[in-house]
């Protein structure tokens, strides 16, 4: 009877959560694409608000794809909450963080070419 082990060492789960956490970052890279489609477009309206719609359903359909074949590929399938915490935790870390000073930056490149477009706007 041959049964596949699916017991960790302390020394392998550790470093299998290091990793979960480092798939939080491009999935914290790619939520900046939607915030940044945002600041770029406002979405107020009621069309707004189904386009967010869409874009967070997009968005977590791409974070379940990837977790997927995170766990199919590193822990040979096995799903485990403490994986999904981790790239939440990864994905928080970077939306504090790096997150945060390129939505500001480009919320400041935006609101710099904004005023440009005006400022030839009302000289024409």
């Amino acid at each position: 009877m041959n049964i596949t082990e699916s017991f960790y060492t302390l020394n392998e789960e550790t470093r299998i959560f290091l990793a979960s956490c480092l798939v939080g970052l491009p999935l914290g890279i790619f939520f900046d694409i939607f915030r940044t489609v945002r600041i770029v477009i406002p979405h107020k309206d009621k069309l707004g608000i189904i386009a967010t719609a869409i874009e967070d359903i997009i968005f977590l359909f791409v974070c379940s794809v990837i977790m997927l074949c995170f766990m199919s590929i590193f822990v040979k399938g096995q799903f485990r909450f403490i994986y999904c915490f981790g790239a939440i935790w990864g994905f928080l870390i970077y939306y504090c963080s790096i997150g945060e000073i390129v939505t500001g930056l480009f919320r400041k490149i935006v609101l710099f070419f904004t005023k440009i477009y005006k400022f030839f706007l009302q000289k024409a």
